[in-house]
């Protein structure tokens, strides 16, 4: 899998222009994925991925923000055949957060 996320980030780096810290963020997603669960994206290590981010004390804003970059990699997946389902993990609910005055 290492071998297609650095075509995935190369596509994007080059066909979509996309900045060099846009590139780290996806690497930094990526080795989210790989210290919580590792491998090939499935259903349940997807859930498992949001869960163990969560248990670690990562805040919801930042779990999202992990969901976001790694959703990237799984739509470049399904696209270029490499995962038959369209796979997504969802976001999840960040806790409301009101400005006082």
């Amino acid at each position: 899998m290492s071998n297609e996320f650095e075509e995935s980030v190369r596509e994007k780096r080059y066909l979509q222009n996309v900045s060099p810290r846009t590139v780290k963020f996806y690497r930094d997603c990526k080795a989210a994925w790989d210290r919580t669960v590792g491998g090939l994206p499935t259903e349940e290590k997807m859930k498992e991925f949001v869960i163990k981010l969560l248990e670690s004390g990562i805040s919801p804003a930042t779990v999202n923000s992990y969901v976001r970059g790694f959703n990237s990699y799984l739509t470049w997946l399904h696209e270029n055949h490499k995962l038959l389902d369209k796979l997504r993990i969802k976001k999840i609910k960040e806790p409301e957060r009101c400005m006082r005055y």
